[in-house]
């Protein structure tokens, strides 16, 4: 396996079929789709089990709520793949993607590559945007909204010995990799 996207679920049945179309639609094949529900209380898990009767790649892991860390973590564990990506269950991704990424991180002999995510606030307006009105009204911080995603070599946590502190913020855990790697930022 080339890539293991993990996918930590819960309660998120309304956006769900839109992530999980976007990723058994990718160009890229030699991939395996691991989906952790954190112990969704909604449809998800039914329509997680739903997905997988379809798509052999996609692999479901039910546990008891611990929070998208611990469910990043236990997905971490099971991985087979050379690179890493995770996808909030809310995302959806470009159908080339994968493709693409693995590509530039092969070309470019990259530890890590970090690239931007087209994301939306409830008010449906591009992240951007959201950022900037949050920033300059001063209400929230810039990092608590930076969707940035990765996807990073396997060998960067085994090496090392890490795992995703349970309760830091992923994007906070992207700056310790990025630190860590030979990066790839596009």
């Amino acid at each position: 396996m080339k890539i293991s996207v993990i996918i930590p679920v819960y309660n998120v049945e309304k956006y769900l079929s839109k992530c999980l179309n976007s990723l058994i639609c990718q160009s890229f094949q030699d991939i395996e789709f691991i989906c952790i529900n954190d112990g969704s209380t909604d449809n998800s898990l039914n329509l997680l089990e739903q997905y997988a009767l379809k798509d052999s790649r996609i692999k479901v892991i039910t546990q008891p709520n611990k929070g998208p860390a611990c469910a990043r973590n236990k997905g971490l564990s099971i991985a087979t793949g050379e690179y890493i990506s995770f996808v909030d269950s809310d995302d959806f991704i470009e159908n080339d993607a994968f493709e693409r990424l693995y590509s530039i991180a092969k070309t470019k002999r990259a530890d890590l590559i970090v690239f931007n995510a087209n994301a939306f606030s409830n008010q449906r307006v591009p992240v951007e945007n959201w950022i900037y009105e949050r920033i300059h009204s001063k209400r929230n911080k810039f990092y608590s909204h930076f969707n940035t995603k990765i996807i990073f070599s396997i060998d960067i946590l085994s090496n090392m010995q890490i795992t995703i502190p349970i309760n830091v913020e992923i994007n906070r855990f992207i700056v310790l990799l990025i630190l860590l790697s030979n990066p790839f930022i596009k």
